[in-house]
């Protein structure tokens, strides 16, 4: 470890987590501070820290492993990485039928915002940017809301109390009744249906979830809305909401295998 490194807590219970990472069979205490040529005392504090928050568990005697939220938190990175190869068929198959941009996102827990991950751009030259690696904040649009839809109330109340403006419109959120019905819809129907004539944009995602029922993203598909009375958005929607769901299959019968 590089000086810096062996003065802020942060990196050496970093630097901690990569040892029970890497020993899956658990690490005995003085071996952990001989490792990383820490006092004892303080990898002793260091592990009571990330045992209490269950990224590392306590054996029998002074034996450390990882714990179930490092396991979890590791689950998520790894199904966000499938999520890319396991999703691009229904991004290209909802593409083939509607001519329109199909975008896949991931959910990102610690910022609370969706970011894209993959997107098969239109082939019309009127078209939005979706670029992947774009950020985005979940109270806006079809993509970020069927999100939000999904997850805590802790985590909605967070989302809204720190929302910014709307990217396009430049206006604060509705009132917090109103966001909460439009969420209510979205969980009812499965799906998020988005337009906005004043800035030029429409769209229909549906949520992805982990085998544990928690969503890790979403797919959908987005247009100008100059483009919305071309398609019949019934059939949009029921089929955005079937590439989902069959995703979804697949994410779980692979996490399985």
């Amino acid at each position: 470890m590089g000086d810096d490194q062996r003065k802020g807590s942060v990196f050496r219970s970093m630097a901690i987590l990569k040892l029970l990472a890497r020993h899956q069979g658990g690490m005995k205490l003085k071996d952990i501070a001989s490792e990383l040529s820490l006092p004892s005392s303080s990898v002793h504090r260091l592990l009571q820290t990330l045992v209490q928050t269950s990224l590392a568990e306590r054996g029998d005697g002074q034996v450390y492993r990882a714990g179930p939220d490092l396991y979890h938190l590791a689950w998520i990175m790894r199904a966000q990485f499938d999520l890319v190869n396991l999703s691009r068929p229904f991004l290209e198959r909802l593409w083939r039928a509607w001519g329109e941009t199909a975008v896949l996102a991931a959910y990102n827990p610690a910022s609370r915002k969706a970011t894209i991950v993959d997107a098969i751009v239109t082939a019309h030259p009127l078209r939005h940017t979706m670029e992947v690696g774009m950020e985005l904040e979940l109270p806006w649009g079809s993509i970020g809301k069927c999100i939000l839809a999904f997850l805590s109330d802790e985590d909605v109340r967070a989302v809204i109390a720190h929302a910014s403006v709307g990217p396009l419109s430049g206006l604060p959120l509705p009132p917090r009744k109103l966001i909460l019905e439009e969420l209510e819809k979205i969980r009812h129907d499965r799906c998020a249906v988005y337009y906005d004539q004043h800035n030029d944009v429409a769209g229909v995602s549906a949520p992805v979830f982990l085998p544990n029922k928690e969503v890790v993203g979403s797919i959908g598909i987005t247009m100008p809305s100059v483009r919305h009375g071309r398609h019949d958005f019934d059939e949009v929607a029921a089929a955005v909401r079937d590439a989902a769901i069959e995703l979804t299959d697949l994410v779980e019968f692979s996490s399985n295998v």
